[in-house]
């Protein structure tokens, strides 16, 4: 049986006979003590910092209020939570009032100014890509021609995520569409792309060993 304290008032099973319902009570009246399982009558606690729903049987419905204490008010001084002190908090920092506001624009700022300082190459990195895209789209939204692309792949799930490694035709290309993105910039389905230059590093491979050209983010079953 549950208690709810709105106009159901109770669940209680339906397999279950009203003998075995009273057999499984083990609530009590908060007046007389008796074992009692019905809630009625909209009483409360009567300590003012508390004021929880208690339950009262028939016979103590009319009962003095002060009397009618929840299972914890009623043991005293054995509950006394409300008198301790707030805890103190190890890191105080990461406290809700009290902790440092970051200033997001300076974190894009930074972000871009990394990827700004690499060198020019026609292979470019473009993130937050939906994840329902194609190679064709890519191409139009962008303005120019994809000779490679590679669907980059979370190392754990092989999932796709939203970024590519594609190589353009040439130098001027790649220069322009990485311009245009931090100027003005290119959206696909509302969302802003983070696009830059991503030159091979030193014994990289590229197209990568195993490359498949795949129109759209290859699909891996779980």
């Amino acid at each position: 049986r549950n208690y709810l304290f709105d106009r159901r008032l109770e669940q209680v099973p339906e397999l279950k006979t009203h003998e075995d319902l009273e057999k499984d009570v083990e609530s009590w009246c908060s007046v007389c003590r008796k074992p009692w399982g019905i809630y009625r009558g909209a009483k409360t606690c009567a300590v003012q910092e508390c004021k929880i729903p208690v339950i009262v049987c028939d016979d103590c419905q009319k009962a003095d209020p002060k009397k009618m204490k929840c299972p914890l008010c009623a043991e005293g001084d054995h509950f006394a939570l409300r008198q301790l002190a707030p805890p103190r908090l190890v890191n105080v920092e990461n406290a809700t009032n009290k902790r440092k506001k970051v200033d997001r624009n300076v974190i894009a700022s930074a972000k871009r100014a990394k990827y700004a300082n690499k060198d020019p190459s026609t292979r470019i990195f473009v993130g937050k890509l939906p994840l329902a895209v194609d190679v064709n789209k890519i191409e139009k939204t962008l303005g120019s021609t994809v000779q490679v692309l590679e669907w980059i792949l979370d190392r754990e799930t092989q999932h796709f995520y939203g970024s590519v490694f594609l190589e353009v035709p040439s130098i001027q290309e790649a220069k322009w569409i990485v311009e245009k993105a931090a100027t003005k910039g290119f959206r696909i389905d509302g969302k802003r792309l983070r696009i830059s230059f991503a030159p091979l590093k030193e014994g990289e491979q590229w197209p990568p060993k195993g490359h498949q050209h795949l129109d759209r983010p290859p699909l891996t079953l779980t």
